[in-house]
């Protein structure tokens, strides 16, 4: 049995396409997948606080049904949670916790734990839950962990495709199923 740390946001759930339609009917602003993140759309003006209501509130509470899945994320969790522990780490404010859950509850996405480090490190995460593989799409968040246990892994998105991955600790994988290929060995 091996504890997997799966991030949320991009790996499981894929929230940039309600992302684009709320900033066309909201602000009048085009995205594109690759530019449907917070520092893009700060930039275009919108608040912080702006920003919180309206992307966090609407895409976990009014629209969640609209948030698509990531392929294959459902198909291979299912399969790796037949002999593993599954740990779902996201970094998140308290209060969208519950939405979380519920979202992972209305996609039928098994796991046995969810652990929020609320926007720090995920090293502490995987190190007092002895994480052996762990999945994001940041590379940022995957550079934060050098406890020297946990394999990394990156999920190429269309917004970290272009970035040159400099820590050979971080392993790239196209998609889930490239992801599941590269971990079997470990398991």
């Amino acid at each position: 049995m091996v504890n997997i740390g799966i991030d949320f946001d991009g790996v499981i759930i894929d929230s940039s396409k309600l992302k684009i339609k709320i900033a066309k009917e909201l602000f009048g602003f085009e995205l594109t997948p690759e530019t449907a993140n917070k520092e893009n759309i700060l930039s275009r003006g919108v608040d912080l606080k702006t920003y919180s209501y309206t992307f966090k509130k609407i895409i976990l509470q009014e629209r969640s049904d609209e948030v698509d899945s990531v392929p294959y994320a459902k198909e291979i969790i299912d399969k790796l949670f037949n002999n593993n522990k599954i740990y779902i780490i996201t970094s998140r404010h308290n209060e969208e916790v519950p939405y979380v859950h519920q979202m992972l509850k209305n996609r039928s996405i098994k796991y046995n734990y969810l652990i929020n480090t609320y926007d720090q490190s995920k090293e502490e995460a995987c190190l007092k839950n002895r994480i052996r593989i762990y999945l994001d799409d940041g590379v940022k968040k995957l550079e934060q962990i050098r406890n020297g246990y946990t394999k990394l892994f990156l999920l190429t998105k269309s917004d970290n495709k272009n970035i040159n991955i400099v820590d050979d600790r971080i392993q790239r994988v196209s998609d889930w199923k490239d992801f599941y290929n590269k971990i079997k060995y470990l398991l």
